[in-house]
């Protein structure tokens, strides 16, 4: 689509940021998408265009997911985007990401893991660097009985970073404990503790916190929490939250039974009583 900009098109708040672009800067937006489904597998795919003032940007996105013994799941997705800014920056950024998950129905462990490369590149700014990080993240939960579980969770990057004729290099493992109780059909507790240990500078960090947790709806569940002790690691903190302070989440398994089962829940319920009339 295209922008069109005059008088009458105003923003909705002047305080707030558009979500694309600026208010000053037209730009031409297109993109052709498809999506593929079996009984065993998907796959999506999307190709996108955005060319302004000050950037032309494209994107790549694609996906698959294959499950072909029930509770053996496979994931492949990547992302490649390419920037070529007006100032004469150029960018990229690519993600490849392959996902594992095991969750038999019948077993007492569910097992996930996932496999990220991630490599970004600026250049033409004088100051030209590209950086690429290879991380790995493996959940593993045991529930022993209906009231107790208890997860594992080690992670692992490796990061490579050139800046003009120097090199860095760094290796970052995670390992972290959880323990729940259910209380009941809807509360539960938790705890947990991790530990980041940064290897080449041999510094350690950890964290440990506390919440309670709530079932709003079948599938549907939140938390409130408090970290006492946290760090911050944004290619470890996407599983789970660890830098220190209250922390909120929400957490919805989505498919498409799911989805029906929710659009249900939520619809408003519509009685065929009359409504009495006051005078």
């Amino acid at each position: 689509g295209d922008t069109l900009r005059g008088p009458a098109n105003q923003p909705f708040d002047d305080d707030v940021p558009p979500a694309s672009g600026a208010i000053s800067n037209d730009f031409t937006a297109a993109y052709v998408s498809g999506f593929y489904r079996t009984d065993v597998w998907s796959a999506d795919s999307r190709l996108e265009m955005r060319h302004s003032d000050t950037e032309d940007r494209y994107g790549w996105y694609s996906g698959m997911y294959r499950e072909e013994i029930e509770g053996h799941g496979l994931s492949f997705h990547s992302d490649f985007i390419y920037s070529d800014l007006s100032s004469g920056l150029e960018t990229i950024a690519a993600d490849i990401r392959l996902g594992w998950a095991f969750r038999p129905w019948d077993s007492e462990w569910i097992v996930l893991n996932r496999l990220d490369l991630v490599y970004d590149e600026t250049s033409g700014g004088g100051n030209d660097f590209d950086t690429w990080r290879l991380i790995n993240n493996t959940h593993a939960n045991w529930r022993w009985n209906l009231d107790n579980q208890l997860g594992l969770h080690y992670g692992a990057k490796y990061v490579r970073t050139n800046v003009t004729d120097m090199t860095f290099t760094g290796f970052t493992d995670i390992i972290g404990v959880d323990y729940r109780r259910d209380l009941g059909k809807r509360w539960d507790v938790g705890g947990h503790f991790d530990l980041l240990h940064s290897w080449n500078s041999d510094v350690f960090d950890y964290g440990f916190g506390l919440d309670v947790g709530f079932n709003v709806a079948t599938n549907m569940w939140f938390s409130l929490g408090y970290n006492f002790s946290g760090f911050d690691d944004d290619d470890f903190s996407q599983s789970r939250y660890t830098a220190q302070g209250p922390y909120l989440r929400f957490r919805i398994k989505a498919d498409q039974q799911n989805l029906s089962e929710l659009r249900k829940t939520m619809a408003p319920t519509h009685s065929t009583d009359k409504k009495k009339s006051w005078p």
